[in-house]
């Protein structure tokens, strides 16, 4: 009987047989997924940071948010491309590798592994603040209280997620109708509010462009903190080869679910401004925090999208079920560009060095381990039991 890496033994399986995830995500699961993605804490916390860095102009914060979302629809449209055209797990780590070889793939790769972690653990924080901290009134949470339970939200999504697809996708769907209610609330009492015409409440909207106008740096850092808020438009593609009929359901998805987060997100924003004047609203943290992710996070959606332009003109002849207004991706990897180099150039600051030189040093794991192939046999072991234990597989795909 055959053996495996572990020293286990194997079943011999059929050459034919093949690996793979099932497609269980259709076009109402796909949307709930979408927008329970984009949906959470940032849109509490992301208005704070658009109002400084507008410099309390009103008019200007409103214009990004809307901005903010139509480069996020422009995004989810590249992306929505290279997930019909190449429908594998990895999202941007497979289309990176495809067309701009394995360094730049890898240094994605790094950054991500402590991106997405830190972002995950920074919205389960948030959610814990906000789900604590009324029973507190104005005295302030315990902070171990809140980091058990935002540890438990993360072990309990795990666990979801790691146990069924369908499972995941069903409570996806109850926590995005909640979170929809919750925001529709909101935005519904700042409409009233607006209709009555008090004049406390309409005063924030009087003279809102007579504010003083940010400089480069300061929009570049007013559209990260806004689009923090839209962080999880691409997340449709981790799940590209998990979604029924991907060529029709993944642009559809795309073009349902982003301009509705829109829409919710502007209304949410007025019924704030409604209530509050922007010195008000201009008091939360982690507003250093999310420009250090944003930035990491953007200068990878810039080479995500180079990717398509790459692809479209190396390999021509790929099977493109959905093909993005070529125009979207050049502009899309132009805002890339802005938004990573306008705070460095007008505004250094020390936090963005830091970001760099850490996504450079991804290159120092991979010349001797990618590169070089120094092997070390433990870490097959390493890896064949982790993937035992966690009971998981690289599908088998022709084309990776």
């Amino acid at each position: 009987m055959e053996k495996d890496q572990c020293g286990e033994p194997v079943k011999v399986i059929n050459e034919t047989s093949k690996m793979q995830l099932k497609r269980t995500i259709g076009y109402l699961e796909g949307v709930s997924f979408v927008v329970g993605t984009i949906v959470g804490a940032g849109i509490f916390v992301s208005p704070t940071g658009v109002l400084k860095y507008s410099v309390l102009n009103v008019g200007i914060a409103l214009i990004i948010w809307t901005a903010c979302g139509i480069i996020s629809l422009m995004g989810a449209l590249c992306y929505a491309e290279l997930g019909t055209a190449l429908p594998f797990s990895g999202g941007e780590y497979s289309h990176i590798k495809r067309a701009l070889g394995s360094p730049l793939a890898f240094i994605f790769l790094w950054v991500a592994m402590f991106n997405k972690p830190a972002s995950n653990a920074t919205r389960a924080l948030l959610f814990a603040e906000y789900a604590i901290q009324p029973f507190y009134g104005e005295c302030p949470a315990p902070e171990l209280l809140k980091k058990c339970l935002a540890l438990a939200v993360v072990w309990f999504l795990g666990i979801i997620n790691g146990r069924s697809v369908k499972m995941a996708a069903w409570v996806q769907t109850v926590f995005t109708i909640l979170k929809m209610l919750a925001l529709s609330i909101i935005a519904i009492g700042g409409i009233v509010l607006l209709i009555r015409g008090r004049k406390e409440n309409l005063a924030r909207f009087e003279n809102a462009f007579n504010a003083e106008i940010p400089d480069v740096a300061q929009l570049a850092e007013a559209f990260f903190q806004g689009l923090y808020a839209y962080g999880g438009w691409w997340s449709l593609n981790y799940l590209a080869e998990e979604v029924k009929n991907p060529n029709r359901n993944i642009p559809w998805v795309v073009m349902t679910a982003v301009p509705a987060v829109t829409i919710f997100y502007l209304l949410v924003n007025i019924s704030y401004l409604t209530v509050l004047t922007p010195k008000e609203m201009v008091s939360s943290d982690l507003i250093t925090l999310t420009n250090y992710l944003s930035f990491s996070i953007w200068l990878m959606t810039g080479l995500t999208c180079t990717s398509l332009i790459v692809l479209r003109y190396r390999e021509p002849d790929l099977h493109r079920p959905y093909k993005v207004f070529l125009p979207v991706a050049f502009g899309m990897v132009a805002v890339s560009l802005f938004l990573v180099l306008a705070p460095v150039v007008w505004s250094p600051k020390m936090q963005y060095v830091y970001a760099f030189l850490f996504m450079v040093g991804g290159l120092l794991l991979y010349l001797p381990f990618v590169h070089f192939k120094i092997h070390f046999g433990l870490f097959d072991k390493i890896t064949c039991y982790l993937q035992l234990l966690l009971e998981v597989s690289p599908a088998d795909n022709k084309s990776n």
